[in-house]
């Protein structure tokens, strides 16, 4: 996403304003409004690091312009201009999006977002986000509201530390000094510092933890200021290379800019969220910012004259506030019309709206003020910092009224955790009843025991297969482990290997065969890893991952039936077919006012032909492995989670689904005649 300082229109000199640079800012935050709206731009979110080195060059132009003028840094100047330019626009939209939030945010995310706006307000959004949240390209942030946000605080915090920095390299060298010797000086710190932020980022954004307390160190990498600083540093640089730009020739220009408008185009459509980011690959979008700022210090030529042109200058002055609105717009649309990918497009194109009406009644006023005062800056400064706090506190105290509220009653009671996530019975250790006591369900003179074993898909049949079990007169035991297939394969999430899942699969292999339980019940999403592109396959660590669909199904069966053969030789095996699948829907992204006023019109349908459509393969795998495994059995669902042509999340007033995928805690328990049917008939006496 774009940060919020570069999006507005801050000159190189009052004076002086290099008009290109507004065209390459119109460029970037459409870049980001077209991925968020959906559209087919897979890279565009690297539209951030496009403003990441406007800034770094913008900035320390500005502030060489100080330095060399004989004058010194007025570090006090430079911070309230900051204040003047940043904090009103994005105080009116907190305030704003904080009062939408309350009826057209789902009830999910009203405390995310709450808790975010507020850091955001005190400048550590990005923080609270790596801390905190799903990653940014996790289903469930797509409903924050304020997402966008975690831009605005590394920018912020570049502010507070950057100036520091070159002020410390400006005075390293000794008094009377020329302008060049300082600016070689600033230039080697600021190379230093680019160098060992961009060795961080490389090794943290491929999930290398170098610092310590770092648990998900490819979001530190996103999310933080130390990973992000190198490319600030590369504007910085290029800065203070200004007497070499000016003596560029004007066709070395062009070939840079049409160089750099060639590696931004690639950027937009090669770069997608699958690839470990910011790695090496965001030195494109970041090269291509350095090419076109060079392209535009020449003479003017088809490059300067598409950056110029009236309408990116337009877009470029607005696109602070452009910035700003789009994501909720975005938000609220999704969460508004959640089966229309037109209305988030319609939504995303509204939101210059109100990006015209900040530029035109709160920025350029601001900006245009003559002499503010020192206090009256600071008093702004103290109102769009707690203003804003005020107002994201009201929605977490509306969110709390709305959740308590008998209309959400049931909604609340669908979303509640299953117990496997509750008493944290994820990994092998699950099976160890002295080290995971609370992950096992005992009765009175038990037959046996039956274990629930899977993914998440398995997590959610924990209670049924209790109440079934229990009722039988067997022990359960739960070891799940969320996004890992209980298959002998190697699982690739966007590319990158699930080693846990890998972990989680031998481990738990070697405790069942020291168990040996009297049912093993197996329950996976397999449609899913199968279907959704996102998810390859490998057989071993050393083979091509399969990617197509029919390639995974193929390769799923075998890993299962590997599986199996080591299961069965301990236990009898329940394999679960998987679930009917609502694709479009998930409960926690029904908008507010549809939980207060009519909870109903949160439901969602789908056909059963699309259903068995979406499982066929899935199935068919694990028929196929099924058949190499006399001892395992399958336990098919869909007839009863779904007995009509049209699937339904909401039955009898009780709703069976909490999300897409998954079912509820009262959705799963209609489903304890099953298993009791078939753990009676399957599991060994």
């Amino acid at each position: 996403m774009p940060t919020m300082h570069d999006l507005s229109p801050t000159p190189l000199t009052q004076s002086n304003r290099r008009a290109d640079i507004q065209g390459l800012r119109a460029i970037a935050v459409l870049l980001v409004i077209i991925f968020h709206a959906g559209l087919p731009l897979p890279g565009g979110f690297a539209g951030v690091d496009v403003f990441f080195v406007i800034s770094g060059f913008v900035i320390t132009s500005m502030l060489l312009t100080e330095l060399e003028s004989g004058q010194g840094l007025n570090l006090k100047k430079f911070y309230l201009r900051r204040i003047r330019r940043l904090l009103p626009a994005l105080a009116t939209t907190s305030i704003s999006t904080a009062a939408i939030a309350v009826l057209a945010n789902p009830i999910g995310t009203q405390v995310t977002a709450a808790f975010t706006g507020i850091a955001t307000s005190l400048f550590v959004a990005n923080g609270y986000l790596y801390r905190s949240a799903p990653g940014y390209f996790s289903p469930g942030a797509e409903f924050n509201p304020m997402l966008h946000t975690w831009s605005l605080s590394v920018e912020e915090q570049f502010y507070f530390v950057f100036p520091l920095v070159l002020l410390l390299g400006w005075r390293s060298t000794r008094s009377g000094a020329p302008p060049n010797r300082r600016r070689w000086t600033a230039a080697a710190l600021i190379l230093a510092m680019l160098s060992l932020s961009f060795w961080v980022s490389c090794e943290m954004s491929y999930r290398y933890s170098l610092l310590p307390g770092i648990s998900a160190p490819a979001q530190f990498a996103f999310y933080a200021s130390p990973t992000r600083a190198w490319e600030f540093a590369a504007g910085a640089l290029l800065a203070l290379s200004g007497a070499w730009l000016q003596r560029l020739p004007a066709s070395a220009a062009l070939t840079a800019g049409t160089a750099g408008l060639a590696m931004m185009a690639w950027s937009a459509f090669a770069i997608d969220g699958s690839m470990p980011f910011p790695g090496w690959v965001a030195w494109v979008p970041v090269a291509a910012t350095l090419l076109l700022i060079v392209g535009g210090n020449a003479n003017r030529n088809w490059i300067t004259r598409l950056l110029s042109s009236r309408a990116a200058i337009w877009i470029g002055d607005r696109s602070y506030g452009w910035y700003l609105w789009h994501w909720p717009f975005v938000v609220f649309a999704r969460a508004l019309f959640p089966h229309s990918a037109s209305a988030i497009v319609i939504g995303s194109a509204l939101s210059i709206v109100p990006a015209w009406a900040s530029y035109r009644f709160i920025e350029t006023p601001i900006r245009s003020a003559r002499r503010p005062s020192t206090g009256s800056t600071l008093t702004l400064a103290a109102i769009c910092i707690i203003g804003p706090i005020l107002a994201f506190g009201g929605l977490w105290l509306a969110n709390r009224a709305i959740v308590s509220s008998s209309s959400a009653v049931q909604i609340g009671a669908a979303l509640q955790l299953h117990i496997d996530e509750v008493r944290h019975c994820e990994g092998s250790k699950a099976l160890d009843p002295e080290l995971r006591p609370d992950c096992r369900w005992p009765v009175a003179q038990a037959r046996g025991r039956v274990l629930l074993l899977g993914d998440s898909n398995a997590g959610h049949f924990t209670e049924p297969v209790i109440q079934a079990a229990n009722a039988a007169g067997y022990d359960v035991s739960v070891a799940t482990l969320a996004a890992c297939p209980f298959v002998d394969l190697r699982i690739y999430s966007n590319g990158v290997p699930n080693d846990a899942c890998q972990a989680f699969v031998a481990s738990a292999l070697a405790e069942i065969e020291k168990r040996r339980p009297n049912l093993i019940i197996l329950a996976t999403a397999s449609d899913g890893y199968i279907e959704e592109p996102s998810t390859t396959l490998g057989a071993t660590p050393d083979s091509a991952p399969a990617h197509s669909p029919a390639d995974k199904a193929i390769v799923w069966s075998s890993g299962l039936s590997s599986v199996l053969a080591r299961l069965t030789a301990s236990a009898p095996v329940l394999l679960v077919h998987p679930i009917p699948r609502f694709r479009t829907w998930t409960l926690d992204s029904c908008a507010a006012y549809k939980v207060w006023l009519d909870p109903n019109s949160c439901a969602g349908t789908t056909t059963r032909i699309e259903v068995d459509a979406w499982r066929q393969r899935a199935v068919q795998s694990e028929l196929a492995a099924i058949a190499k495994n006399p001892r395992a059995a399958t336990l098919e669902l869909a007839d009863i989670l779904c007995p009509d042509s049209t699937c339904r999340v909401l039955k009898d007033g009780v709703w069976i689904f909490r999300d897409g995928a998954h079912l509820s805690v009262p959705g799963a328990l209609t489903l304890s005649g099953a298993f009791k049917t078939a753990i009676e008939k399957q599991a060994d006496r």
